[in-house]
């Protein structure tokens, strides 16, 4: 259980999104360490998240207590309070691997925008994008 963390519900927040494409190899290793993972499935399948967790609280859900682990085909899986999460690794940057997690996204950029707008807009706490400028810097933003 997360402490102190306040829930925003909306209808929908990001478009769908591809699970992470395990190899053979990988799923034969999921299924013998009999590893629970986040993801409903093992095979890639196109998805809306039920729940999306802000970068601020990445530290809440991860549990640095136990170790992540490589997969056969480099993917790793993530220890979560929420099973095990699939992720990936970034280009290294002077000998140091940095962690981001698994995507894949077919978005226009119109629909990039609107997602996120969605993120950044939250009407029931008043705090909505009144001009196309405040759009715009909010995509600078990020």
């Amino acid at each position: 259980m997360i402490k102190g963390v306040s829930l925003c519900t909306k209808s929908t927040l990001t478009s769908s999104m591809n699970t992470a494409k395990l190899s053979p190899a990988d799923k034969r290793f999921i299924r013998k360490e009999m590893t629970v993972v986040a993801q409903t499935s093992l095979e890639k399948k196109r998805i809306i998240p039920d729940i999306l967790v802000g970068q601020d609280l990445i530290d809440k859900f991860l549990l640095r207590d136990q170790p992540c682990v490589s997969l056969p085909s480099g993917l790793i899986l993530t220890p979560t309070i929420f099973d095990v999460a699939i992720s990936r690794r970034t280009l290294s940057v002077q000998g140091k691997h940095h962690q981001d997690t698994q995507k894949s996204t077919d978005h226009t950029k119109e629909q990039h925008k609107q997602d996120i707008k969605n993120l950044y807009e939250l009407k029931s706490l008043g705090i909505k994008l009144i001009q196309e400028s405040d759009e715009e810097l909010v995509l600078k933003l990020m």
